[in-house]
């Protein structure tokens, strides 16, 4: 859990905001923020903290961004964390990146997808994959029946069985 947030008293999501603007924020307790504050980042003390728990780990799942990085001011915890992800993955681990808004802040910060194990704009999908749940898409193919598949038999449907088959097996 976050030991301090970063805060501001800006309401950043009225529109009247660019993503680079710079909004005045400061640093409070994870526990102590005021009520006219919204947390929208972690802060310095607990971005040390994640990326020493990274450092320290072989496998680390990440799904979703830990601040709202698409404005500057609110975006150093979530690159923290994609630096030391990479840097983990350099060091042979494995990181899977789940979700769009993860892949939308790997752009952001210029981060290719290869710099992780695996990227996968399908955050809730890759959770309940990871759960051992049956996805929806896949359960379709499982569930195919050559017989309900109507056809006039083009290349396209040949190779259409021909992966359904990879997926049954």
């Amino acid at each position: 859990m976050p030991k301090d947030t970063i805060a501001t008293k800006a309401n950043i999501f009225s529109g009247d905001f660019k993503e680079t603007d710079i909004v005045e924020s400061e640093i409070f307790n994870a526990k102590e923020i005021p009520s006219d504050y919204e947390g929208l980042d972690i802060g310095p003390e607990t971005q040390k903290q994640f990326v020493q728990l990274i450092n320290q780990s072989r496998t680390v799942v990440w799904n979703g961004p830990v601040g709202v990085f698409e404005f500057d001011s609110f975006a150093s915890g979530t690159k923290a964390c994609a630096l030391a992800l990479k840097e983990l993955t350099q060091k042979e681990g494995v990181t899977i990146i789940g979700g769009g808004d993860s892949v939308a802040a790997l752009e952001k910060f210029q981060i290719t997808k290869e710099s992780y194990t695996h990227v996968s704009t399908g955050g809730g999908a890759s959770l309940e994959f990871l759960e051992g749940k049956t996805l929806p898409g896949v359960a379709c193919l499982e569930n195919y029946n050559e017989d309900d598949y109507q056809t006039n038999e083009s290349k396209d449907d040949s190779n259409f069985k021909k992966e359904i088959e990879k997926v049954r097996t």
